[in-house]
């Protein structure tokens, strides 16, 4: 089992070249805190890539989900980024004309998730054109 150090923010800043080179060469695990309390961990791109493996086996494919309301429960359930992303399969509009109405649905309350939705959506646009431009 590859070895846990617990290390502030502060040294982090200071010696980030360091404790990559630990995890990524080393195998460590560092636990990153704030005020002694864990915050996040510096782990290996190998670490990060079997935590991923154990969360898609756990997940199924939105695409294999049958009803409505538990496609949208998924979802919801996903964390933010990129690599929650799945292309679309089929259409919404359709989708959702066949199902009934909603009373506790709220337009506004929707209107203003899918705005936030849309910036997101925005942002991440103009880093990854960002990113291509200095690349």
């Amino acid at each position: 089992m590859p070895a846990h150090e617990k290390v502030s923010i502060g040294r982090v800043k200071r010696d980030v070249s360091d404790l990559v080179n630990r995890v990524a060469y080393g195998g460590e695990r560092i636990i990153l805190t704030s005020r002694g309390k864990p915050k996040a961990a510096l782990v290996s791109i190998d670490d990060l890539e079997r935590l991923r493996r154990t969360e898609d086996a756990d997940r199924p494919p939105l695409s294999q989900i049958d009803s409505l309301v538990d496609l949208v429960a998924a979802i919801r359930r996903l964390p933010p980024g990129r690599d929650t992303y799945e292309p679309p399969r089929a259409s919404l509009a359709a989708a959702l004309l066949g199902q009934p109405a909603d009373p506790s649905f709220d337009l506004e309350t929707w209107q203003a998730e899918w705005a936030r939705v849309e910036a997101e959506m925005r942002r991440i646009e103009a880093e990854d054109a960002a990113g291509e431009q200095t690349a």
